[in-house]
């Protein structure tokens, strides 16, 4: 799917800032690591889809990389994401729910200038 992806933004001449998916039922974070002669990207791919239906087993995230993929955040359960968008940078933040109380249980920021990753 990465190289269908790829072929798209490649003949199009551009890149997504971030990727939204919501198909699985989990929540799952990936950064692409995007390097060649005129891209030097971290772009964020988000798997959200834990809103309403049952929770899916999800492979367990310890910030492992393969090739140009980091696996950041995994959670098995519900939740869902708030991301609040300026002219500079995304801030997205994911909340479990769980016995009727909400946690905070993924946070980054993405520097839209520079195309960085990082924690909150």
């Amino acid at each position: 799917m990465l190289a269908e992806i790829d072929s798209v933004c490649q003949a199009a001449g551009i890149y997504p800032d971030i990727f939204f998916s919501g198909h699985a039922h989990s929540y799952q974070r990936y950064t692409r690591f995007i390097k060649n002669a005129s891209l030097d990207l971290q772009v964020p791919f988000l798997v959200v889809g834990c809103g309403g239906h049952g929770d899916q087993p999800v492979q367990p995230a310890s910030h492992q990389r393969q090739g140009d993929l980091k696996y950041e955040m995994s959670y098995r359960g519900y939740g869902y994401s708030l991301i609040a968008a300026s002219a500079s940078k995304l801030d997205v933040t994911f909340y479990s729910v769980a016995n009727g109380a909400k946690h905070q249980t993924d946070a980054f920021s993405l520097d839209l200038a520079s195309s960085r990753v990082s924690s909150q």
